[in-house]
């Protein structure tokens, strides 16, 4: 993790290294399979890289946050931030 400055923010903000990043990816990749194999697979990454195990799917969040959690949880599981506010699409372009 590096910190970095965030336009959208305004402040200086974890951003994932590469290799953290491609944890991530390997997991979304998985989506396909199957919904619970991502979280699946960044539990596995975490064991084996020594971090906190990924927070579980929050149900209380909105539908549109469910689907893409590992996203959410794999960020966390870096960070130790958990997102709240993630990027919305605003662009009318």
């Amino acid at each position: 993790m590096i910190e970095t400055w965030c336009w959208r923010c305004g402040v200086e903000y974890p951003m994932l290294k590469d290799s953290e990043w491609s944890v991530i990816q390997t997991a979304h990749a998985l989506l396909h399979e199957d919904n619970y194999a991502p979280m699946h697979q960044l539990a596995a990454d975490a064991k084996r890289l020594g971090l906190p195990r990924p927070r579980p799917v929050d149900t209380n969040a909105p539908l549109m946050a469910q689907r893409p959690w590992h996203m959410i949880a794999g960020y966390e599981m870096f960070t130790g931030i958990l997102e709240t506010s993630p990027p919305q699409e605003t662009a009318s372009w």
